[in-house]
C-alpha cells in the first residue's frame, strides 16, 4: 500500500560539483536552496539583490547586472531618512540616491563577474501577481502608502517574453551557462488562494515553455514535490505557508540527486557533519576532552583542503584552541 505520489527527481543530464559556480536568484526558496548548498561547500552565490518574487523585477535586475547598466534614478523613494529603489530589495538603501545607486551597481557587478564564470543560474519565481507603480511594475514597495501602487498579474506572454529577453542576455554573457527555473513551493495565500493557484499556474506554463524553447534550460519540480508528495499539512510551519525545515531539506535533497555529481554530494555531507561539529558548545570547554575533540576536528577539517577552500574555519579553530591556554 502506497501513501505517497512520490516524485522522482529529474536527470538534468549535467553534473555540478564544487568547483561549478552557482547562483540562486528569485523567491524566498532560492535562500533555502542557496543555504543548502553553502553549508556543503558548494560556490554559491544566493539572491544577490535580495528576495524577488516576481519574473519582471527579477528578469530586470538580472538583465541590468549582465549588461552593466545602471538602475534607473527615477525609481528612487525617500522614505524616514533613507533612499530606496523600487526595483530591488529593502536591504538596498542610502543616505544619498548616489550611495543607493553606488551599492547596486557594486553588486552587480560582482554578480555579472561570477555569472561570466559561473556554470548553471537557478531561479525561483514565487507569483505572478505584482503592484506597480506608475506603468512599472515594483520588487517591494518599501513600505510606502498602499495607494501608491496598484495590483496587476502578470500574463503568460508579457512573462515569456522577459525570460526571451533574459537567456539572450545571459547567454551573450556566458554562452555555457544552464538555466533551472522552479516554481517556489510557498504559497502566496494573501493574494487569495484561488488568485495563487491561478498565478503558480501562470509561472508553470512559464517555465515549460522555456524549457521546450530555449537550449540549456530545465525545470526542477519543486512546487510539485511541496503539493503533491508532500501533500501534508504537517509539512507547513504553523503559518500554513512555508514549507518546514524537514521539507525544504527534503526538496533540496532531491535536487542534488537532479544536479549534483554523487561524489560531490557524498563530500558536501561530509563537510556538513563538520559544520554541525564546529557549531556545537560543550558542557565544559576547558576540558581535556574538549580540546581533543577540537584538535581532533582540525584534523579533519585540514583533509577537505585538496576540495575547497577552508581556511576561514580552520583559522577560527585554532582560535578557540589558543583562547583554552
Amino acid at each position: 500500500m502506497k501513501l505517497r505520489t512520490e516524485l522522482a527527481p529529474p536527470s538534468f543530464g549535467f553534473t555540478l560539483n564544487h568547483r561549478s559556480g552557482i547562483v540562486t536568484m528569485g523567491s524566498c526558496f532560492s535562500d533555502v536552496i542557496g543555504k543548502y548548498l553553502h553549508q556543503r561547500k558548494f560556490s554559491v552565490r544566493s539572491n544577490p539583490f535580495g528576495t524577488v518574487f516576481n519574473l519582471h523585477s527579477l528578469c530586470g535586475a538580472l538583465q541590468k547586472a549582465v549588461e552593466g547598466a545602471a538602475p534607473a534614478e527615477d525609481r528612487v523613494v525617500y522614505r524616514d531618512g533613507l533612499y530606496f529603489h523600487l526595483d530591488y530589495h529593502s536591504e538596498f538603501s542610502g543616505q544619498t540616491v548616489h550611495e543607493l545607486l553606488g551599492n547596486i551597481e557594486a553588486v552587480g557587478q560582482g554578480l555579472r563577474a561570477f555569472l561570466a564564470q559561473a556554470e548553471v543560474l537557478i531561479l525561483t519565481l514565487g507569483t505572478s501577481w505584482v503592484y506597480k507603480s506608475g506603468d512599472e511594475p515594483v520588487s517591494n514597495c518599501h513600505k510606502l502608502p498602499a495607494s501608491n501602487f496598484e495590483k496587476y498579474l502578470l500574463g503568460l506572454e508579457e512573462q515569456k517574453e522577459l525570460l526571451r529577453q533574459l537567456t539572450g542576455s545571459v547567454s551573450a554573457l556566458n554562452p555555457a551557462l544552464k538555466l533551472v527555473l522552479t516554481v517556489s513551493p510557498v504559497r502566496h495565500i494573501k493574494d487569495g488562494i484561488p488568485e495563487n493557484s491561478l498565478s503558480k499556474a501562470l509561472l508553470r506554463l512559464v517555465c515549460e515553455e522555456a524549457v521546450k524553447n530555449y537550449p540549456r534550460t530545465f525545470y526542477f519540480p519543486a512546487f510539485e514535490i511541496m503539493t503533491d508528495d508532500l501533500r501534508d499539512y504537517r509539512f507547513y510551519k504553523s503559518d500554513l505557508v512555508h514549507p518546514t525545515e524537514m521539507a525544504e531539506a527534503y526538496i533540496c535533497g532531491l535536487f542534488m540527486k537532479s544536479a549534483v555529481s554523487e561524489e560531490a554530494r557524498a563530500l558536501g555531507e561530509e563537510w556538513n557533519k563538520v559544520r554541525q561539529a564546529l557549531e556545537h558548545r560543550p558542557l565544559n570547554p576547558h576540558s581535556a576532552s574538549y580540546r581533543e575533540f577540537l584538535i581532533g576536528l582540525g584534523e579533519k577539517i585540514k583533509g577537505f583542503e585538496s576540495h575547497f577552500e577552508v581556511r576561514e574555519e580552520y583559522e577560527a579553530l585554532e582560535k578557540r584552541l589558543a583562547a583554552l591556554g
